[in-house]
């Protein structure tokens, strides 16, 4: 089973738009069409994971600031979960944001999900402490980071092929 990885374009709407409707995810059509047009771009927004030719993941990118990206939802079809397809977009992103020469990518886990903190700490990222009872169920916001100037980004995994691009929108944020 080969995957392959790269910024979602126009036709990947459909599933990506199914494969959120299948979460507890709150992404609007909207959000993720602007992150489609946003790659059109060259300023790589949303990544699918692609099976054939059909999206079984997705994972939208923000930037914070110039030198922080921050990880954004990821999803998983239901179907193909258990592959390492989240773990490889995790992996593509960092190397999007490795491009565009930001030093810091951030995340955060909801509640003290295990299988998340394990993901995070798999793959290099760095506790970075908590927001206690910061939802309005109460819950904590653990905070991660992996820096990009201290360790190297993982490798994909051998079945997994990322296809992301040089863009225009990379030079410029490493000028």
């Amino acid at each position: 089973m080969k995957i392959v990885i790269r910024p979602s374009i126009p036709d990947d709407l459909v599933d990506i738009v199914r494969i959120f409707s299948q979460s507890s995810y709150d992404k609007r059509e909207k959000e993720i069409r602007n992150a489609v047009n946003a790659n059109k771009r060259g300023k790589i927004s949303i990544l699918s994971a692609c099976m054939e030719s059909t999206v079984v993941g997705a994972h939208v990118l923000h930037r914070p600031s110039k030198t922080i990206g921050k990880n954004g939802v990821i999803v998983v079809d239901r179907e193909c979960r258990g592959h390492e397809i989240g773990t490889n977009l995790y992996i593509a992103a960092l190397k999007v944001f490795k491009a565009e020469g930001r030093n810091k990518v951030t995340d955060s886990v909801i509640g003290r999900n295990p299988m998340m903190v394990s993901l995070l700490n798999f793959l290099g990222y760095t506790y970075e402490g908590c927001l206690r009872k910061h939802t309005v169920d109460g819950k904590d916001i653990l905070l991660f980071a992996f820096f990009l100037d201290e360790y190297d980004i993982p490798e994909n995994s051998a079945h997994v092929e990322l296809e992301i691009p040089e863009t225009e929108y990379m030079e410029e944020v490493v000028k």
